[in-house]
């Protein structure tokens, strides 16, 4: 990993010192301190403080004795304008953002660079805080610096190392590994019902100031595991940190009680005015081995993979990967006939697709300013901006036009939170002339007010970080949107109609989440994991696959995903046929075991060790203890909210317990990883029993019948309001034998509509249907896949997204000649 040179932004808080000693136990080189106080005040309002929505100011003539107490050099720069931009995400290109505090970051870090122009990164303390981390990320971006925030989610993925005054996660870990660390964390403002005057300069890095401080916010209901409470990530407390581990603090901060001064605000704010405050030497004992050894045994690293994901790597090997319970999570696709079919559907979320065009370009940076010109100007045509796009999927010829390809696609969007993303290099598989095409979900909803509201909700983390690898450029790791938006019939287009009703467009009910594609970077250090000597292939791609998972877990659970559509994990280029069918089982296995492990979807109600009925309801400790048990209703996946299928005069079919999963071996992959994890969709806000899940496969007389193809197909029916939204996965399979001859893609289209239709209308479809207008037979593909190796990959043109592949394989290691994905709702419910 290659070392950075940090500027720590500090505001003198427990946060921004504890994310300075991650950046230091990483190995990383703090070259400076920056800090931002608020401008003079007059001598009347000396007493006020600035209570500024980005930036800590109390404590702020505490700050210039960092530098000796350091031996760092410290930069300061007065805080100008206020929140001129109060939207949760910051994007930096927004009108008025001059007008903004977050911008007063700019003159400050522009002057420590011109210091240090070997400073190259930028550490800030954000744990979960999406307002302070986006604003940091905007301006360090800006100014080609590398955000770092070791402490994002921190509290998440670290678990708890002891139990706290509650049996389970208290939510104050951090706070304990603080203490671990030596900082000494005084409180100098406090905001909380919670907490009185009478906690002001408590240490809460001290085992016993976080006991004290568990008890106070658990009295008054605040302070469950999730929500931040105990950290004072809601502004309840605010912290001056006066000294630390030698490696950092080589001298230590000293505040006199009689130099401290309480200031009452109202409202049960109070804090504390510094006097005077000096710098002393620590004792022999206080000082000691200030090396990079001893600060990494102080500061706490989170395990690389969680117990859920440490758990599917023990359970899958490369020697049980053919004995895996496969059979058992996925088994027996029924033969499915009857009445239970949807009405041809409709959806607002559209599938645009572009290519250049062979011959119109001589390079990939023309083909992809072509392209990028073309989304524009189709954008203004339909009245919509770049916000419309929801995800994007993008196939290259070779992997290493990505840096190029990647800054002219990135100039279609300035706004926060852009498409989620999907790349992989399909090689010579694309036609000649075309190095690049792109497929884009775009969101048909022509008031453009309705994008600019949380109706589209993004995740866009591009600092370094232990929880999941940063995105740094145009793309979000998620995008969600109301699936009663989507599901909304489109009158503009045939009615002429630009209304879109309020309720229709409500944030509420169901939403549909897509995120980008995950691959197996470390994301602190943000490269691939260094194999060991004795690791074969398939072990590597085990691990890669079981690491690159978590992180789409970790998103999903981060935008509250209950339950997948499907997923499809590429592998870049094997070498033989045998060596894809093995990666093939072995992902569908990590996946099937991620979904079957124990992990944190355990029922909460057989937990035993937890406080007695009495005490949760009546004991002050303990009031906050259901609240945590009630979070499980996020946990992924959650079999709640799938219905029992009602039998309605039929066999009842079998469902699977996990969702479709396939294997797609392509040319290469984003790192020259070997594995890329693409979920089709996930879906959060769901009720209980509100997910039907149906699973078939083609008749037995089907399957013998040397002219056809089997097939299986899948369908997830999420109930919206008056109608259901579908994804449907059709795989046409194929048993290869030595001498048979690539199918036509027209043939194998022909099939995929004809078990698309049988599924869309009574079951008296067939292959006569493909004689219907192309109006008439089904809505546009998400995405169709072919494995190229048996079948020949159609035409690349906008009427259809298509992937080619190497090869194509099904959780049970399968060949697969083409898979295709649909998406649209009905009005049936």
């Amino acid at each position: 990993m290659a070392t950075l040179n940090v500027i720590a932004l500090v505001s003198g808080g427990k946060d921004s010192f504890y994310s300075l000693l991650h950046c230091l136990a990483n190995g990383h080189r703090v070259v400076a301190l920056a800090n931002l106080h608020p401008p003079p005040l007059p001598a009347d309002k000396a007493d006020a403080d600035l209570n500024s929505f980005m930036y800590q100011t109390v404590g702020h003539e505490v700050i210039p004795l960092y530098a000796d107490a350091t031996g760092l050099p410290l930069y300061r720069h007065a805080i100008t304008g206020g929140a001129g931009d109060s939207k949760r995400d910051y994007g930096g290109s927004v009108a008025h953002h001059d007008e903004d505090e977050t911008e007063s970051m700019v003159p400050l870090l522009r002057r420590v660079m011109a210091a240090h122009p070997e400073a190259n990164a930028v550490c800030a303390g954000a744990i979960l805080s999406t307002y302070q981390r986006t604003r940091v990320e905007s301006v360090a971006l800006r100014l080609g610096l590398v955000p770092l925030a070791y402490l994002w989610k921190y509290p998440a993925i670290a678990g708890p190392t002891s139990p706290g005054p509650v049996p389970g996660d208290d939510g104050a870990h951090l706070l304990r590994d603080m203490a671990n660390a030596g900082l000494e964390a005084r409180i100098v403002k406090v905001a909380s019902g919670g907490l009185d005057e009478d906690f002001l300069w408590e240490d809460v890095a001290s085992l016993k100031g976080v006991a004290r401080l568990v008890r106070a916010m658990s009295r008054f209901g605040c302070g469950s595991a999730g929500d931040g409470a105990v950290l004072g990530e809601g502004g309840e407390f605010e912290t001056l940190v006066v000294d630390g581990p030698c490696c950092l603090f080589k001298k230590k901060i000293l505040v006199q009680d009689q130099d401290k001064r309480v200031i009452k605000e109202g409202g049960g704010t109070a804090w504390l005015r510094i006097v005077k405050a000096e710098v002393v030497e620590k004792t022999a004992q206080e000082d000691g081995d200030n090396g990079l050894e001893k600060l990494r045994s102080l500061v706490r690293f989170p395990k690389m993979l969680d117990e859920r994901f440490s758990g599917v790597l023990a359970a899958v090997s490369s020697a049980s990967s053919e004995a895996s319970g496969l059979v058992k999570d996925q088994k027996n696709l029924n033969n499915w006939h009857g009445s239970n079919t949807l009405a041809h559907g409709y959806s607002r979320l559209e599938q645009w697709n572009f290519v250049a065009g062979a011959g119109t370009a001589s390079s990939v940076v023309e083909e992809t300013q072509i392209i990028a010109d073309n989304i524009r100007g189709r954008l203004t045509a339909r009245g919509m901006s770049a916000t419309n796009i929801i995800s994007a999927t993008i196939v290259l010829r070779r992997m290493a036009d990505f840096p190029a390809v990647n800054s002219v696609y990135g100039s279609l969007f300035v706004a926060p939170n852009p498409p989620s993303r999907v790349t992989i290099s399909s090689g010579n598989l694309l036609p000649s002339g075309c190095d690049i095409y792109i497929s884009l979900s775009v969101l048909d909803v022509p008031n453009p007010s309705i994008m600019d509201t949380n109706v589209r909700d993004g995740l866009h983390v591009q600092s370094r970080s232990y929880w999941a690898p940063a995105n740094i450029g145009p793309y979000s790791q998620a995008i969600t949107l109301p699936l009663n938006l989507i599901a909304q019939p489109n009158t503009r287009r045939h009615q002429g109609d630009d209304a879109v009703t309020s309720n229709q467009s409500s944030a509420s009910g169901p939403r549909l989440v897509l995120i980008a594609g995950q691959i197996p970077l470390v994301p602190a250090t943000m490269e691939l994991p260094r194999p060991g000597d004795q690791e074969t292939e398939l072990d590597v791609f085990i691990f890669n696959a079981t690491l690159s998972l978590q992180h789409l877990w970790r998103i999903a659970q981060d935008k509250e995903v209950q339950w997948w559509s499907s997923a499809v994990a590429y592998t870049s280029k094997t070498d033989n046929v045998e060596t894809a069918r093995r990666k093939a089982v072995a992902a569908a296995t990590v996946w099937a075991k991620a979904h079957n492990s124990g992990g944190d979807g355990d029922d909460a109600s057989d937990d035993d060790s937890g406080p007695d009925i009495w005490d949760r309801k009546y004991n002050p400790a303990f009031m906050d203890y259901k609240d945590r048990q009630d979070q499980s209703s996020f946990h992924l996946p959650n079999f709640e909210v799938i219905s029992q299928p009602s039998t309605m005069g039929q066999p009842v079919q079998a469902v699977t317990t996990v969702p479709p999963f396939f294997l797609a071996e392509v040319e290469e992959l984003p790192r020259q990883s070997d594995v890329e994890w693409h979920a089709q969709a996930g879906f959060s806000n769901l009720e209980a029993r509100s997910v039907t899940l149906r699973s078939l496969s083609s008749p037995s007389s089907e399957a013998s019948d040397p002219q056809s193809r089997s097939w299986d197909a899948h369908q997830t029916l999420v109930k919206i309001r008056e109608s259901t939204f579908v994804h449907t996965t059709v795989a046409i399979k194929r048993d290869v034998k030595p001498g048979d001859m690539p199918m036509a893609a027209e043939s194998l289209a022909d099939d995929i509509r004809s078990v698309m239709l049988s599924l869309s209308k009574p079951a008296a479809a067939s292959k006569s249907d493909s004689n219907l207008p192309r109006e008439d037979k089904i809505n546009d593909y998400q995405l169709l896949y072919f494995d190229a190796s048996l079948a020949a990959v159609p035409q690349l043109t906008e009427s259809c997204a298509v992937i080619p592949c190497r090869s194509l394989w099904n959780s049970q290691g399968e060949r697969v000649a083409a898979l295709a994905f649909s998406r649209q709702a009905s009005n049936e419910h």
